[in-house]
C-alpha cells in the first residue's frame, strides 16, 4: 500500500489494466521484490475506501485458503 499516494516510490507501473466504479487497476513491478502486482487505486472517497477494505479483507481469506 502506498503511503500519502505516492505509488511510485514502492511500484513501477507497467500497464493499465482496467477502469471501474471505484478506481483503475494497473499491473506493476513491486520495488525490492521483482514481484509483478495488480494494484487497485480507488478514487477518494470515504465509501470507496470502505469498500477497498472489505475487498481487502476478503483477498485475504482467500490467500490463506490457497496455501
Amino acid at each position: 500500500v502506498a503511503v500519502d499516494g505516492k505509488l511510485e516510490l514502492y511500484y513501477e507501473v507497467l500497464e493499465f489494466l482496467g477502469r471501474g466504479t471505484f478506481g483503475q487497476v494497473v499491473k506493476c513491478w513491486k520495488r525490492g521484490t521483482n514481484e509483478v502486482v495488480a494494484v487497485k487505486i480507488l478514487k477518494n472517497h470515504p465509501s470507496y475506501a470502505r469498500q477497498g477494505q472489505i475487498e481487502t479483507y476478503n483477498l485475504q481469506g482467500f490467500s490463506k485458503e490457497k496455501m
